[in-house]
This record gives C-alpha cells, structure tokens and sequence, in this order.
C-alpha cells in the first residue's frame, strides 16, 4: 500500500502573514549585521543574571531593540507569549 501525502498544508502555512513576518525577520537581522551589534556574551541575561545566549527581538520593526536572554528564559518568554496570545 503506498501512502501519499498532501503537500497543500504548506500553502496555507506560507500565508501572507508569514512571508511578511519571515521578511521583517530577515531585514532585522541584516540590519543588525550592518550596525555590527556587540555579542550578547558580555551582557547577562535580563531574568536570571546568567550569561547571555542569545538576543530577544522585542519588536521585528525596531530591529536594534534587542534584549540579552539565555535559552532557558527566552523559552519561558515565548511559551508564556503564546499562552497569552500575544504576537510580535
């Protein structure tokens, strides 16, 4: 028996809400790279005053408002995000 799979579910996720989001992403990140931000490894994370892992973007369409997170904290943040419904 040969089992086919529908690829349709992968149009639906490329909305146009996505791509948009996705675009923004990119534009932050480039800017970034442009403006050649200090690494997150000298800042402590914001919560916990461990070392910083990564940056949070607070807001995609201000791409320099960055938040120094480690991975444990940036993962709480966005699963209470999602509790809450809220979008960036």
């Amino acid at each position: 028996m040969q089992i086919k799979f529908n690829m349709s579910h992968k149009k639906s996720y490329y909305s146009r809400k996505y791509k948009l989001k996705d675009i923004r992403i990119r534009k932050a990140f480039c800017i970034m790279r442009k403006n050649k931000i200090e690494s997150f490894s000298i800042y402590n994370c914001i919560f916990c005053e461990i070392k910083a892992q990564l940056y949070h973007h607070i807001n995609y369409d201000y791409p320099l408002l960055l938040i120094p997170m480690c991975i444990k904290c940036h993962r709480k943040l966005h699963t209470e995000l999602k509790k809450r419904k809220i979008t960036l």
